[in-house]
């Protein structure tokens, strides 16, 4: 019922706002890393439990208040919340993961993010013609990711196929949601 240029802004601020939102988680991240203060939240007891039940209520509440008429300054504050949380849970991944390994997935995702918003902002093409490929891909994606694991094949060649299968996905998705 909307029209493509409100469809296509719509779109063009949900993949802005997750670019954002990686880079909240990020930042937090990164400052409770370097400081030290991660290994102190951790010595809380249940803080793991009180974060995942923060983050699913944030989620399901944020659900609940799309379909309502709630205000944006409000869905922001509580999509921050969630990212901050997510900062602080996945400050663990410092203490498994290189410094760089960490900064490249976080940053590869915030730029990945942030093309999907220029695409769905500048796009005209009609891409539902992929749709059932996309599909397909997709299945294979997911059972070509076992056989990978199962012989041992090489991350870059497993996360190139994960993003080129998702990214066309995204794509067909993006262009249905404009129709």
């Amino acid at each position: 019922n909307y029209s493509n240029s409100v469809s296509t802004n719509s779109l063009y601020k949900v993949y802005s706002w997750m670019m954002v939102g990686l880079g909240i988680t990020a930042i937090t991240s990164a400052l409770l890393y370097a400081s030290g203060i991660f290994m102190l939240i951790i010595q809380i007891p249940m803080i793991s439990l009180l974060l995942f039940i923060v983050q699913i209520s944030l989620t399901i509440s944020m659900g609940r208040q799309l379909s309502r008429n709630t205000p944006t300054s409000t869905m922001k504050t509580m999509f921050i919340v969630y990212s901050l949380t997510m900062g602080i849970n996945m400050t663990s991944l410092a203490y498994v993961y290189s410094a760089g390994q960490i900064a490249a997935a976080f940053g590869i995702s915030a730029i990945y993010f942030a093309c999907l918003a220029i695409i769905g902002k500048t796009t005209k093409m009609d891409l539902s013609k992929v749709g059932n490929i996309c599909l397909i891909g997709l299945i294979a994606m997911i059972f070509s990711q076992f056989f990978f694991m199962l012989f041992r094949v090489s991350m870059d060649v497993r996360l190139w196929s994960v993003t080129v299968s998702y990214t066309h996905l995204r794509a067909h998705e993006t262009s249905q949601d404009l129709v």
